[in-house]
């Protein structure tokens, strides 16, 4: 996976962002907490986890009073799913991978429906199919294992 899918790319740089690109701060940390599991075998960040401590400081969201995600309410869900799409096009671009599959449920232990959509929304995913979106998760786990583990010191 390491050579992206120009069209995949494309479309994933065309997406706007609502929320990630307004805290950029909150944006970097979420990438070093998943860059610190990302080459460990067998290990995944819960969505919980991966928010755990964090203040999202968002000019379009309480009017900008810092939000802390906890109820997994709409806004929390849509929170997440930008920051981590926002978060694949970077690594998609440097090794091919959705760096989101990484993260997944802490109750089904693995990624959540936003992840699947944003993969069909870019055409990198074309059916619902459960087994071929497993398939597809794995791809993506393993391709992210293999970068993580070739840049490691």
């Amino acid at each position: 996976m390491a050579n992206p899918d120009p069209r995949i790319l494309r479309e994933l740089e065309r997406t706007r962002w609502r929320y990630a690109e307004g805290d950029l701060a909150t944006l970097r940390e979420l990438r070093r907490r998943i860059d610190a599991i990302g080459g460990a075998p067998e290990k995944f960040l819960t969505y919980t986890e991966l928010v755990d401590g964090l203040e999202f400081k968002l000019a379009n969201v309480n009017g900008g009073t810092p939000h802390r995600i906890g109820a997994w309410d709409e806004l929390d869900r849509a929170l997440i799913g930008d920051f981590l799409g926002r978060l694949v096009v970077d690594s998609y671009r440097e090794g091919g991978f959705f760096v989101s599959a990484l993260v997944v449920s802490r109750e089904e232990r693995t990624p959540g429906k936003g992840f699947y959509d944003l993969a069909r929304q870019v055409s990198a995913l074309k059916s619902k199919d459960k087994y071929v979106e497993l398939e597809f998760w794995m791809k993506h786990v393993n391709a992210a294992r293999e970068w993580y583990s070739s840049r490691a010191t």
